[in-house]
């Protein structure tokens, strides 16, 4: 049975990844930042030869935009050179491994959905550290796959699933950007295709795991509330109201549009054409019967 680590074990994609990992059986060992310092070459290189994995899956990242431009040499450090030492420690040990990677490394003004081979151009100082940590990967090691995806929510949330959903349990009103555009990916849309990596039924390089259609933040938001009314059988919910960004306060610039054509070797037919409300349903389902 192949033996896996996941890195950035306190984050949410990662952990929802354990969850459904150990729920199909596999050996997984997961690893937080205090456990293991990805921008530490020798610390990486360490670990993965000792644990003997046979994949890594790098969730390790500085997510926060703000953060990332205020501070661009951690950024760098953690988003570039972390994804350049676990590809080159890969190598060694002769591992697989598994990078995600984001839509921030395309920006656009005009709904353009980018393909896996367009030139990137980021505008964010995070986008451009994601940005060259891929270019690193791919110089290292040929065994790896990266995964670029779009507003990933799943088991825990994320800061603005979470946000939304706890706005709907309290019946608090809320404004949310209706000039930011995005495709929100399931972390279990994430696995079913890190699942068929690790079977072998999808070949190296970089792929595109998204939904085809795309929503604004604040249709998303919409989304979240009509899918915890469902859920729960209840007519309360949020007053949502919808505001520009320029409204919003905040260091990193926003693209309004970063769309990614979906890789459809990567994913299933239902996946790409998956309903918002249903596949948000289904997450909040998982969360209540708390079963993951």
């Amino acid at each position: 049975m192949s033996k896996i680590l996941v890195t950035g074990r306190n984050g949410q994609l990662a952990s929802d990844l354990v969850s459904y990992l150990k729920r199909d059986l596999f050996d997984v060992i997961a690893l937080s930042k205090d456990e293991l310092d990805i921008s530490n070459s020798t610390e990486v290189s360490k670990v993965i030869l000792t644990l003997g994995v046979n994949w890594v899956i790098n969730c390790a990242a500085i997510t926060n935009l703000d953060y990332a431009e205020l501070d661009e040499a951690k950024a760098y450090e953690v988003n570039s050179k972390g994804a350049e030492n676990i590809a080159m420690s890969c190598h060694n040990a002769r591992a697989g491994m598994v990078h995600i990677s984001t839509d921030a490394v395309f920006s656009s003004d005009k709904p353009h959905y980018f393909k896996v081979e367009s030139p990137c151009n980021p505008r964010s100082k995070y986008g451009f550290s994601k940005m060259k940590g891929e270019e690193a990967i791919r110089g290292a090691l040929d065994k790896h796959w990266i995964l670029r995806s779009s507003w990933i929510y799943g088991l825990r949330g994320s800061r603005f699933f979470n946000s939304i959903l706890s706005k709907a349990i309290s019946s608090k009103g809320i404004r949310v950007v209706e000039d930011q555009f995005g495709q929100p990916t399931s972390t279990l849309m994430m696995y079913e295709t890190i699942h068929r990596i690790i079977s072998g039924e999808l070949e190296t390089g970089t792929h595109h795991v998204v939904p085809v259609r795309y929503v604004s933040r604040f249709e998303f938001s919409l989304a979240i509330n009509k899918a915890y009314k469902e859920v729960f059988n209840t007519d309360g919910g949020s007053q949502i109201d919808p505001i520009l960004t320029h409204q919003t306060v905040g260091v990193a610039p926003r693209s309004p549009y970063s769309l990614l054509q979906p890789s459809q070797s990567a994913l299933g037919i239902n996946s790409l054409n998956s309903d918002l409300v249903d596949e948000i349903i289904r997450i909040i389902k998982l969360r209540k019967a708390g079963t993951l």
